[in-house]
C-alpha cells in the first residue's frame, strides 16, 4: 500500500494519521491511524471517548500545530491560549480541559449542555428537591408547634410563674363615714410580650398547674416590698391578701412566717378566703386558728354567694364580711338579692364582724350603705386597681 504523509508526530515520535480511509472496509470507514515503530493501530474515537449523541467533546494535539481528531471540532478554535490550557474542573463547572500525563499535548474538552447535567443528575436532583421540601414541612411544623405551645395559656403562665412575671396592683377601700382610704387589697396581674392574661384565665390555669401556694407567696413578697417602700403608705395600714382555699387544707402549707418577718410598718394584715366547701374542713379551721393565733385577720370574700353559714362563721371566727358586689350592684333596682342586705347585716352585727361593700360604683350606692350601718366599702367609686404610687397619693387624698 502506497503510504500517505502522516498528519503529525508526537514528541516520542508516534505518528498520527486522523481520519484516515480504511483499506480493509474498502475505504468506506474511517479512523484514526496510530504508528510506532513497525507497529499500527486503528482508533475508534467513539469507543476511546465513549458515544455521545450531543457530540460535546473534542479530542486535539497541540503540537506546533493544531489538529482535530475526533468529537466536535467547534469546540477548541485553531489556537489555544494558557488560559484554556489550564483550565480545571470544577464542581459544578460544566467544562473543561483535560491532557494526557504522557502525551501532554493531546488533550480532551468537555463542554457539556445543560441537559446532560440534569439527565446524569435528574435522581441527585429529585432527591435534593424532595429533602428540601421535607425539610421546610419539618421545620414549618416544628416551628408552628413550638410558637403555639409558647402561645399557649399554661406555657405563658407557667413561663409567669418561674420568672416571676406576675405583679401586683392594689384597689382601696375607704371608711364609708369619713371617706379615707384605710387599707387596700392586693389584686395580681400578668402580661407578657403576647399581652395581658386576666384573673379569670390565669387563676384557674395557677390551680391547674397546682402552683396556687407558690403563687401566693410571690404575690405576697412583691406586695410587701412595694408597700413598704413607699413612703406615703402609713403603719397600721389595712393590707388584704386572697388566699386559695385548697391550701388550707394541706399540711406544710401557710407557712406565712416570713410576712412577719417583712411587716416593718405593722399592716394590719388581712388574709381573704372566697367561700368554699374546703375551708369548711378540720385541717382549714385548724390553719386559720393558728394564724389568727399569730396576729393575721381573717375576711370570708365574696359573701352571700359561697358556702358559709352560720355554724361555719362562728367556727371560723373571721374579722370581716365582704359583701359580694352583685348585691351592691342590685340595690338601685330594690331586687330580692338587695334586699337581703339589712339581713347579712344583722349577721354581722350578732357575731360581732365588720363589713366591707365591695363594687361600689356610684355615691347613691355609697350613701344607701352608710345608711345600713356597713363600715368600709370597695369599688370604682374609691379607685380601680393601681400601682403603689397611685394608692400613695389616694391614701393622701390626691386625686
Amino acid at each position: 500500500m502506497k503510504e500517505v504523509k502522516p498528519d503529525f508526530y508526537t514528541q516520542l515520535g508516534d505518528a498520527f494519521w486522523i481520519n484516515t480511509p480504511l483499506q480493509l472496509f474498502d475505504k468506506q470507514a474511517t479512523g484514526t491511524i496510530v504508528q510506532r515503530g513497525r507497529y499500527n493501530a486503528v482508533l475508534d474515537m467513539d469507543s476511546v471517548i465513549g458515544y455521545s449523541y450531543t457530540q460535546d467533546w473534542q479530542l486535539f494535539y497541540n503540537g506546533d500545530q493544531f489538529y482535530h481528531m475526533a468529537g466536535n471540532p467547534s469546540l477548541v478554535g485553531s489556537t489555544l491560549s494558557e488560559d484554556d490550557m489550564d483550565a480545571h474542573t470544577g464542581y459544578f463547572s460544566l467544562q473543561f480541559i483535560q491532557c494526557d500525563e504522557r502525551y501532554n499535548h493531546t488533550c480532551l474538552k468537555v463542554k457539556s449542555d445543560h441537559g446532560r447535567v440534569l439527565d446524569l443528575h435528574m435522581g441527585k436532583l429529585v432527591l435534593f428537591v424532595f429533602a428540601m421540601i421535607m425539610t421546610a414541612a419539618l421545620t414549618h411544623m416544628l416551628t408552628f408547634n413550638y410558637l403555639r405551645r409558647r402561645r399557649s395559656l399554661e406555657s405563658r403562665v407557667s413561663k409567669g410563674l418561674k420568672e416571676h412575671k406576675f405583679y401586683c396592683l392594689y384597689q382601696p377601700f375607704v371608711n364609708l363615714e369619713s371617706g379615707k382610704v384605710i387599707g387596700c387589697e392586693v389584686l395580681s396581674r400578668f402580661e407578657d410580650e403576647f399581652g395581658p392574661i386576666y384573673p379569670d384565665k390565669f387563676i384557674p390555669q395557677v390551680k391547674e398547674q397546682d402552683m396556687t401556694w407558690e403563687f401566693t407567696v410571690d404575690m405576697i413578697t412583691t406586695a410587701m416590698r412595694e408597700l413598704n417602700e413607699n413612703p406615703e403608705i402609713p403603719e397600721g395600714f389595712k393590707v388584704s391578701f386572697n388566699l386559695f382555699p385548697f391550701d388550707f387544707t394541706r399540711e406544710g402549707c401557710l407557712d406565712l412566717d416570713f410576712v412577719l418577718d417583712m411587716n416593718v410598718k405593722n399592716f394590719k394584715l388581712v388574709l381573704e378566703i372566697t367561700e368554699d366547701e374546703q375551708i369548711a374542713t378540720h385541717s382549714a379551721v385548724k390553719h386559720i386558728k393558728s394564724l389568727k393565733s399569730k396576729g393575721f385577720l381573717f375576711a370570708i370574700d365574696d359573701f352571700g354567694v359561697g358556702y358559709s353559714n352560720l355554724s361555719q362563721l362562728k367556727t371560723l371566727n373571721c374579722d370581716y364580711l365582704k359583701i359580694d358586689r352583685s348585691f351592691v350592684m342590685d340595690m338601685e333596682d330594690n331586687s330580692i338579692r338587695s334586699s337581703l342586705i339589712p339581713h347579712i347585716v344583722s349577721i354581722a352585727e350578732g357575731l360581732n364582724i365588720d363589713l366591707i361593700a365591695e363594687g361600689v360604683e356610684n355615691i347613691d350606692q355609697c350613701n344607701e350603705l352608710k345608711g345600713l350601718t356597713i363600715g368600709f366599702g370597695q369599688g370604682w367609686l374609691f379607685g380601680k386597681p393601681q400601682s403603689v404610687d397611685a394608692l400613695a397619693k389616694s391614701v393622701q387624698g390626691i386625686q
